[in-house]
């Protein structure tokens, strides 16, 4: 991943989040719109006055003066009509108090000639005195000011504001040209800026660089304003000129490129996205007869301000929402994580990494498509190769995987058949959930579809892909492709929206039809045993997958459900706190998204993915998977699907789906293994079991071990015994007592530390 750090900066500078709002890009001062609206929204005219005054000199003026180029790129005139931003300012101007003291800079020797004081002029001027530099301000007129002078919106104020430029140095009634050359000028001062009006003076507009100002052989000489013609005869962009040939000229004084780094500097075009889609239109307040606001009138017009930014990503994802973070911002953490080095800083990402659910919502969002889950999980296949990645943190799904893969797989060819031209995938979430409907749909398709329906039964390696481990996920492939091989090739129905992602992208060439497209053609008798209405959720893993999408809608409306569709919905779906193994390193964040999603209709829902079916129920939202509309309802509690997240129960029920389906199509009798020792566990013990990723099989082989050899403790404390058993990369504790006969678990725990005994 290493050789990826570049692109993956770059895309995150792709990222709009960051872009000026387009009122602010299109000011060529820059001024923070967004930030004053909200100052003068809740009445703190004070703030928006210190606002303006750090970034307007003569703030004063300008707001009187300024054609408001903002405006026009206001979002709200696709709505009614822009924030009136000009006559915001004046009310900050007029109500926010006496004008803030500004630090001095230290005086710096070199010594400029400022030829103008109009607009261009004064901004010049004022910014090179804020710098320290010596300034001598040239006027053809008797007084300073320019064209402001005759300007009666400035009339009252224009005396007071050119106080900050006191301390320059005030040439009046000299006119640069006749008086006194600009090359004599040249000779005198270490600059000189013409800030003149058009066609005066011999230089012309083409002899200066249209960037910098500064003219193309005399490295000394700048211009700004009229003289340049076009936009810089208003008096903003005027203004801006003079700001920005005073920041040449600095850069001249210090000996440093004119013209690097300078591309946030006038008006520009922001790629920043704003969705509109929910914003009312609210109509602006009348000005008074002097283009002004009263104080209330101020407040409600700057409420207008849509506060522009994007965050498409962090609005629609928990994950995003729970870190506060948006897509651009979380990249530059993701890779100092992955490249520091180790002791030269702490790696605190980790959790972020490894909680993303990988789903791709944040890319469907983005307008400019960054998914995050394209750079967390290259991330923990990076953390992994590296030893980053502590193994116990996906330990538990990892070796359930193992479990379906090495102990739970089938693969058959349908009784009488030698090879298969359809095979039912099962993969390994929807057996451990509705063993029930696996049975009916695996007899129905092998009933309903000619040339022998085979069984694969296993995982498609979701669980290793998700925790970065590709070697082992590619094991899982090779077992996958080998079964595939064994049954003659066939076409797979695929029963999890999950597996077809995995397997359409990991093993392109091995055909696949989803299941709901095979049974909306092959409905058996009966279907649409609970018909009614529906909110149809999509599988995140089928984001990109239209004709998952519609199938699974066809389904349902072929077996009587009426469907409606939530807010967020096809490419824009949500993970139901599954995806990416959430649940396993983050239970509470898990929960969040699981609570975000079925918050969002009032209806039941129904979809074609068992883990948010279970997901869902467990979170208290009657949810059907569409195998329970064709096949009916798996086991239930009262009126609600029985789908509680008890991965005990999960394996259990595994093992019974295996030993029937053996049974019923093939004739084939398992029997089932003795535990040989039987374990009270109480409700509130077992919840914490499931929790903790503890399960009740090594509960029972931990504490059968330990009383068939003596190697337990006893806690005098309580008469509790104390075994431990180590699974993998996690070590299981174990409270335990006799009664009667019975083994009574007390208590039970887990950590990462390994017991070394020395005999």
């Amino acid at each position: 991943m290493e050789k990826d750090f570049q692109k993956l900066n770059n895309l995150a500078k792709t990222c709009v989040q960051s872009e000026a709002p387009h009122c602010v890009a299109a000011c060529p001062m820059h001024v923070d719109i967004k930030a004053l609206c909200r100052a003068v929204a809740t009445g703190d005219f004070t703030a928006g006055r210190r606002l303006l005054e750090k970034t307007l000199p003569f703030a004063g003026l300008i707001c009187r003066v300024c054609e408001a180029p903002c405006t026009g790129r206001c979002l709200r005139n696709t709505l009614d009509s822009s924030v009136q931003v000009r006559a915001l300012e004046r009310a900050c101007m007029d109500r926010g108090g006496a004008p803030q003291t500004t630090g001095e800079w230290p005086e710096k020797q070199e010594r400029v000639a400022v030829v103008g004081s109009g607009p261009a002029g004064l901004y010049a001027a004022a910014t090179l005195l804020q710098k320290g530099y010596s300034v001598a301000l040239f006027e053809s007129a008797d007084a300073l000011g320019g064209s402001l002078r005759g300007d009666d919106r400035v009339r009252d104020v224009l005396a007071g504001e050119l106080q900050a430029i006191a301390t320059a140095q005030t040439m009046c009634n000299i006119v640069v040209g006749q008086d006194v050359s600009v090359d004599d000028l040249l000779g005198q001062f270490d600059a000189v800026c013409l800030c003149w009006g058009r066609g005066q003076g011999a230089e012309k507009p083409e002899d200066f660089d249209a960037f910098t100002f500064q003219h193309k052989e005399k490295k000394n000489l700048f211009c700004a304003g009229c003289m340049l013609g076009g936009n810089y005869t208003q008096a903003i962009y005027a203004a801006e000129s003079g700001q920005r040939a005073a920041r040449s000229i600095e850069r001249v004084f210090q000996k440093v490129s004119v013209s690097a780094a300078r591309t946030g500097e006038g008006v520009y075009d922001s790629k920043l996205y704003t969705n509109l889609a929910e914003e009312p239109s609210v109509q602006p307040l009348p000005l008074a007869d002097d283009g002004t606001f009263s104080a209330g009138d101020a407040q409600s017009e700057a409420a207008r301000c849509l506060q522009c930014q994007c965050l498409e990503c962090t609005k629609n994802c928990t994950y995003l929402q729970h870190y506060k973070q948006y897509s651009g911002s979380a990249i530059r953490p993701i890779i100092k994580n992955i490249n520091i080095m180790t002791g030269w800083g702490t790696r605190d990402a980790n959790n972020f990494i490894y909680d993303c659910a990988l789903c791709g919502l944040c890319g469907s969002c983005c307008p400019v498509d960054i998914d995050l889950g394209g750079v967390n999980l290259p991330a923990r296949e990076f953390m992994w190769e590296t030893h980053i990645l502590p193994p116990a943190v996906h330990a538990f799904p990892l070796r359930d995987m193992e479990y379906s893969v090495d102990d739970m797989r089938l693969a058959r060819n349908q009784q009488g058949f030698e090879q298969s031209r359809y095979a039912l995938f099962t993969g390994c979430q929807l057996p451990a959930s509705m063993p029930a409907s696996v049975e009916k749909l695996y007899a129905h398709l092998a009933q309903s579809l000619d040339g022998g329906v085979g069984l694969l039964t296993g995982c498609c390696g979701a669980p290793a892909i998700w925790a970065g481990r590709e070697e082992q996920a590619a094991a899982v492939r090779g077992t996958l492709r080998a079964d595939w091989e064994a049954l003659g090739r066939p076409e797979l129905i695929v029963a999890c929206p999950g597996c077809y992602k995995v397997l359409n992208e990991t093993l392109p060439d091995i055909p696949l039809r989803f299941v709901a497209e095979v049974l909306a053609g092959h409905l058996p008798a009966g279907a649409g045993v609970a018909p009614g209405q529906y909110a149809y959720h999509d599988p995140c893993t089928s984001r990109h997958y239209a004709g998952l999408q519609q199938s699974g809608r066809q389904l349902a409306a072929a077996c009587g459900a009426q469907v409606a569709e939530l807010p967020q919905h096809r490419e824009h779906t949500v993970c139901c706190g599954y995806g990416g193994l959430q649940y396993h390193v983050n239970q509470p964040l898990a929960r969040k998204t699981t609570g975000a999603r079925i918050s969002q209709s009032p209806l039941p829902y129904v979809t074609s993915c068992s883990n948010c079916r279970d997901f869902f129920a467990t979170g208290g939202k009657t949810c059907l998977h569409l195998l329970e509309l064709v096949f009916g309802a798996e086991e239930s509690k009262g009126s609600s699907p029985f789908a509680e997240i008890d991965f005990s129960k999960r394996r259990a029920q595994r093992r019974a789906l295996n030993r029937r389906l053996l049974k019923a199509f093939w004739g084939e009798t398992v029997r089932e293994e003795d535990a040989g020792v039987t374990v009270i566990i109480s409700d509130a013990l077992r919840e914490k079991l499931n929790r903790q990723h503890i399960l009740e099989d090594d509960v029972v082989n931990t504490l059968q071990k330990a009383e068939a050899s003596g190697r337990r403790m006893l806690e005098k404390a309580t008469g509790h015994h104390v075994a431990y058993h180590r699974e993998g990369y996690v070590t299981f504790w174990f409270e335990y007592t006799l009664e009667a006969g019975r083994v009574v678990l007390q208590n039970a725990y887990s950590h990462r530390m390994q017991i070394v005994e020395k005999v």
